[in-house]
């Protein structure tokens, strides 16, 4: 990729009234495994870099979002350089190198750096990752982590978890979020969608290493669907259909789409599920499902976590025990229940997205901006 690929993402300065503010020059710098190409469709970049770029561009700032591969080409000279998920290693060393004045920022979404979970990790209880490949990823985490003093995470339990690892450093939550640009993209598809021509659950694994969390849930989905051959189940990513032999003809496996199509996909759930296994990494985890599908009047039936709880409205559904997934999807049965969580759902999120679309103050807090 030419040098103009590190200006690529930019945005410029905003104006207030009829003078221009003073500029801040900002730099998201993501170490997103899918590289540089394929960056813009890691949901996490999405959220962490592109979301937070776009609102602070609004806010007399110039900003640009690049991948780490390609800090050297950098012509930009930034006051803060926020680095998303950074690990150890060459292009680690040569952000620090490039920009020796820049104030650091390390933001992590994840736990990724902490080593003394990885029993509990998704990878481990998935079986798709060994102890030693997870100790030397959490390795190479930590040991970038080491080199900063100023960190944001998504999450309190994150902040938490920061805290505890790197005691003398400051640390502030950046909820995840959306802006204007999935409002209007939620508004223009709300128009022209078609009418669902059977209702589906939909479960969005994100990665294959959380299948073990879909799994926990099985019995009580196969028992609501063989009661309900009218609703399907839908599930989105590499998952093992195999628990679900009784009701295969009422599971879909969903196709993979960019994630920049993912509205048009939720938007045709009867309802979203998100069942996670409770361990300290799936606790950090943000509310970011709920969202995504409140902001489409689409409920949530959920874990409990600590930032779902912060959402808490009549259209997210906490389930906490196998029993409480059945219940809850038969509660939705009802119309006039659907109907009253669907409108609290949107509602609770277009709050939610609607500040993070005019001010966001986390973000400038954690900033100073």
């Amino acid at each position: 990729m030419k040098k103009e690929a590190a200006t690529r993402y930019g945005c410029g300065p905003s104006v207030r009234g009829n003078a221009a503010l003073d500029v801040v020059k900002i730099l998201f710098i993501t170490f997103s495994k899918k590289g540089p190409l394929h960056m813009h469709l890691d949901p996490s970049v999405v959220y962490r870099c592109f979301n937070p770029a776009a609102v602070l561009s609004k806010r007399q700032n110039v900003v640009a979002v690049i991948h780490s591969s390609e800090s050297h080409l950098a012509d930009m000279q930034p006051d803060i350089v926020i680095c998303h998920r950074p690990r150890a290693g060459k292009e680690l060393d040569t952000v620090f190198r490039k920009f020796p004045q820049a104030r650091m920022v390390a933001d992590f979404d994840d736990l990724l750096f902490c080593r003394d979970t990885l029993d509990t990790h998704p990878a481990s209880l998935s079986g798709r990752s060994s102890n030693s490949a997870l100790l030397k990823s959490a390795g190479e985490y930590r040991q970038a982590a080491g080199r900063f003093n100023e960190f944001t995470v998504s999450t309190q339990p994150l902040k938490e978890h920061i805290e505890k690892q790197f005691p003398h450093s400051t640390c502030h939550i950046v909820n995840n979020g959306w802006g204007e640009d999935w409002l209007s993209m939620a508004g223009l598809i709300e128009a022209r969608q078609k009418p669902r021509s059977r209702k589906k659950i939909c479960y969005f694994a994100g990665t294959a290493n959380h299948d073990q969390d879909l799994y926990q849930v099985s019995t009580q989905l196969r028992e609501f669907l063989l009661e309900n051959p009218a609703i399907d189940l839908e599930i989105f990513g590499s998952i093992d259909l195999g628990k679900f032999k009784a009701v295969e003809s009422q599971v879909i496996k969903g196709r993979s789409v960019p994630f920049y199509l993912f509205p048009s996909i939720i938007k045709q759930a009867w309802v979203s599920i998100a069942p996670l296994i409770d361990t300290p990494f799936n606790q950090c985890k943000s509310a970011i499902k709920f969202i995504e599908a409140g902001l489409f009047g689409v409920p949530l039936i959920a874990t409990p976590t600590d930032d779902l709880r912060r959402m808490q409205n009549d259209g997210l559904l906490f389930a906490s025990q196998g029993d409480d997934w059945y219940l809850a999807l038969n509660r939705l049965l009802d119309p006039d229940t659907h109907r009253s969580c669907s409108h609290a759902s949107s509602e609770a999120a277009l709050q939610q997205s609607a500040e993070y679309a005019m001010t966001h103050a986390t973000i400038s807090d954690a900033w100073a901006l």
